[in-house]
């Protein structure tokens, strides 16, 4: 089964392989075992039947469904850590350059905020910007009903995601931190009451 190391997806296939008693290494002799890829090399090997399966990102798992190549088995969200959220993350070194986090965090706040109001520019912008033109429009809805532009997050779901990091090796700390203890929401909170966004 192929993944992507150390992402969103991988975190999500551990928590389902484990949840359904299934085991798992990227070694052979296991339940499953993982061929580590990137994204873009994920659907060149599905395709090519080079791996039996996939977890894989949007648009890109859109894409193999769309070109036949793969078929949706599973949303792996059933798990307690539920759906991935996107998150902006800046280092302490930017968040204490007040000034500019304030800033950054409006612009992300407000573009996010835009993107859901005017559904054609975001699709325009992430076809033609971001995918330069190589996403289809319809590549592009489906990826859609998969992910949302979203600018929430919280301490409980970050506490949960780094449960999982730290027991499945993802995340290596000698102790698991409290997301009450290191993220910090207060740009988050101004910037959407400052844009008046909910």
């Amino acid at each position: 089964m192929g993944v992507t190391r150390g992402s969103p997806q991988e975190l999500l296939l551990l928590a389902e392989l484990e949840k359904n008693g299934l085991t798992w290494s990227d070694k052979p002799g296991k339940d499953v075992q993982l061929v580590y890829l990137s994204y873009p090399d994920l659907n060149q090997a599905l395709a090519g039947k080079q791996i039996d399966a996939m977890s894989q990102s949007e648009p890109q798992s859109s894409q193999a469904i769309r070109k036949q190549f793969g078929r949706e088995l599973m949303k792996p969200y059933d798990t307690p850590m539920g759906e991935p959220v996107r998150t902006l993350v800046m280092s302490e070194k930017l968040y204490n350059k007040r000034d500019v986090a304030t800033r950054l965090m409006k612009c992300f706040v407000e573009s996010t905020s835009t993107f859901n109001k005017n559904p054609p520019l975001a699709e325009k912008y992430v076809r033609e910007n971001l995918f330069k033109g190589q996403l289809s429009a319809e590549d592009f809805r489906d990826a859609m009903d998969n992910a949302d532009y979203t600018y929430d997050v919280t301490p409980l779901h970050l506490d949960v995601t780094t449960h999982f990091m730290q027991k499945f090796g993802i995340g290596h700390w000698a102790k698991t931190p409290k997301a009450v203890d290191w993220v910090k929401l207060d740009l988050l909170q101004q910037a959407k009451n400052e844009l008046k966004v909910k």
